[in-house]
């Protein structure tokens, strides 16, 4: 068939080579955060998993014939199943897209995935998957091609011959398996290409669970395998589709007909993705959610699997877009068994996953093409999560995780990192036990702080129903105060006691993704302070940290009086003034103007005045625009409309 490389004949690599002969982006990157030893200690916990549950499988297959197989628990057998420009509009992924409004065009070129499915995969010759060579990477020796895996592919990445039908990111590519070695194939993947995300639109249904009520919402085997994977790999982050149990009764959930997510999806540290209904989302004209006349929009699907998680955790992590999705797809002719290329409308978690999936790799293309490298995955989560926009109850809750994905408000703080310093990957150590960060703001404004760690794999579970003690490892904290500690703000949990309810704020011993956010922060000076309890697994722990607020905020204990500074006219259409009443300018203060993509555009130096700083803003294009006024050791930063 054109259009693909097929694999399923390359020799399969062993640990050992894995571990020290990796080249390229993959060594480069995870040997920077991970010591051998640990490697090794993380690859052979992953492989007694998948040993012990293949052995399961394979004496139950020995005596019966049977089809997709999650495990064998307890003499019962537990079964997998499966579970767009609509898509792309709901998540606000157009934005990014070539004609969006953001000028960004991107379309995920150089980029690779990973695409587990149970039942098949993309059909590699689809029109919609040949505008590149080798676009569909044929990785093990499945070759038999389906609707569903088809349609989740094309939503990660069709070309667009059908325009409604174009993926998220349509230059990008993917290597595609059956998913009856996920686990293993992307560990492999990971060690030895420069794969930053996969999507696994498959997992266990309610019905297939047997006697085993237990297995929703335990952190069970299959959710630490995720996790030690995760581990060993910091910049890949694994997508799982939520399930479609919605509607589905469980008296045996954390709470009636709750807690409903099995396996990987109850992991710390990949991303789990529920479905949102793309009828109920009313944006304006900047991609903002329209509020219903009763508070947030409630968009998430009926069919939706909810959390939480049994020890209490906030999932899913997000919603997608998953209902009535148009994208790729096939069909078989019963008489010669051949496949033919089609399209269809499709709806499930299964959808809204590569929805996610694919609007990924658009934000790391344009992270590298910012700073040269990518984001790692605890970054990227820090960055959706932070940035999605709250939908249901007012902030985090069981059914719609963060929010709805917002790719256009993701892309602009990645940008604004470029001028104004909002996305830090840093650690805490046992010696270095805290990590602080001073800021002012000069008015009332929102602030919004993400903070996610990739945490160590904690101790599985299985049997015990509902056992709620808490699977965190490294336990690290984060809140807000201000300089004389009469104003602190913590991060939302939930609420313990009403898990239906609102969730709450207060100090987070569950959640390794925890987030502040102040709707109205006073004027003054403030500390971000992240520390952790207790001692450090390892005795380090990276994590990463987002930072938005409604205006900018300056990020330094050297820093101008900003009540002391008036910017005018703003919005400006011809010259900028920088005036001050209290302070005097010195001989070397400099202006520098960035454009949203983080690109200098206009630098201002020797000015003749020491109380007023003017520059002619004439040549600029209409739109937004940072500036940076530095003079001596002190700054300050201010965004300007330029009309």
């Amino acid at each position: 068939m054109p259009g693909f490389f097929n694999l399923k004949n390359m020799k399969i690599l062993i640990l050992s080579f894995l571990i020290f002969s990796c080249s390229g982006y993959a060594q480069t990157n995870y040997t920077k955060t991970i010591d051998k030893n640990r490697l090794e200690s993380l690859l052979k916990r992953q492989k007694e998993i998948s040993d012990a549950r293949k052995s399961r499988i394979k004496r139950f297959q020995s005596k019966n014939n049977s089809k997709k197989i999650y495990d064998v628990i307890n003499g019962e057998v537990i079964y997998e199943e499966n579970f767009n420009t609509e898509a792309a509009k709901g998540s606000r992924t157009n934005y990014l897209q070539p004609n969006g409004s953001l000028n960004l065009n991107l379309e995920g070129e150089n980029k690779f995935i990973g695409i587990w499915e149970v039942g098949g995969i993309a059909k590699p010759d689809h029109v919609e998957f040949l505008n590149i060579d080798n676009k569909i990477i044929l990785s093990d020796e499945e070759d038999t091609p389906s609707v569903h895996a088809t349609h989740v592919t094309g939503t990660i990445l069709a070309s667009g011959i059908i325009g409604d039908a174009k993926g998220m990111a349509p230059k990008s590519r993917a290597y595609v398996y059956n998913a009856d070695n996920d686990s293993d194939e992307a560990l492999n993947l990971g060690l030895t290409t420069a794969i930053l995300v996969s999507n696994h639109s498959y997992g266990v249904p309610l019905r297939n669970i047997g006697s085993n009520t237990w297995l929703p919402g335990k952190y069970n085997v299959g959710a630490e395998e995720w996790d030690v994977i995760a581990n060993s790999l910091p910049y890949y982050l694994p997508v799982f589709s939520a399930g479609n149990d919605g509607n589905e009764e469980f008296e045996d959930g954390i709470i009636p007909n709750y807690g409903k997510l099995i396996g990987a999806k109850n992991s710390k540290n990949t991303l789990v993705v529920g479905s949102g209904n793309i009828e109920k989302i009313n944006l304006d004209s900047e991609g903002n959610i329209i509020p219903s006349l009763f508070g947030n929009a409630n968009i998430v699907s009926g069919f939706s699997s909810q959390g939480p998680t049994d020890d209490l955790r906030i999932k899913p992590d997000l919603l997608g877009v998953g209902e009535s999705l148009y994208s790729a797809s096939v069909i078989k002719d019963t008489l010669t068994n051949e496949f033919t290329d089609s399209y269809a409308r499709l709806q499930g978690t299964s959808m809204s996953a590569p929805n996610v999936s694919g609007t990924i790799i658009l934000l790391q293309e344009l992270y590298y093409n910012l700073n040269n490298k990518h984001m790692k995955a605890s970054t990227v989560k820090a960055l959706l999560c932070s940035t999605a926009s709250d939908v249901g109850i007012n902030g985090p809750d069981i059914e719609n995780g963060w929010g709805l994905v917002n790719a256009k408000k993701a892309a602009e703080l990645i940008i604004n990192n470029s001028s104004t310093k909002s996305i830090y990957e840093s650690q805490l150590t046992t010696q270095n036990s805290r990590f602080e960060i001073n800021f002012t703001t000069s008015q009332n404004q929102e602030i919004t702080v993400g903070l996610v760690w990739n945490d160590p794999a904690g101790q599985s579970g299985s049997g015990e129903l509902n056992d709620t003690t808490s699977k965190l490892v490294n336990n690290l904290d984060i809140k807000i105060s201000n300089t004389n500690g009469t104003e602190e703000y913590y991060p939302w949990m939930l609420n313990e006691n009403d898990l239906l309810g609102s969730a709450i704020k207060g100090e987070n011993n569950r959640d390794n993704v925890e987030i502040i956010n102040v709707k109205s922060l006073s004027a003054g000076n403030y500390k971000i302070e992240i520390s952790f309890k207790d001692i450090l697994k390892n005795d380090v722990q990276e994590f990463s940290l987002i930072i938005q607020s409604s205006d900018i905020l300056t990020l330094s204990n050297q820093s101008f009086n900003t009540k002391s500074i008036t910017f005018w006219p703003n919005p400006v259409k011809n010259r900028l003034n920088i005036s001050s009443s209290e302070i005097s300018f010195s001989n070397d203060a400099q202006v520098s103007v960035y454009d949203m993509l983080g690109r200098e555009v206009m630098n201002v130096k020797g000015f003749n005045s020491t109380t007023n700083l003017s520059i002619d803003m004439s040549s600029l294009s209409k739109g937004l625009y940072i500036l940076k006024l530095v003079d001596a050791n002190r700054s300050i930063q201010k965004r300007i409309i330029k009309e």
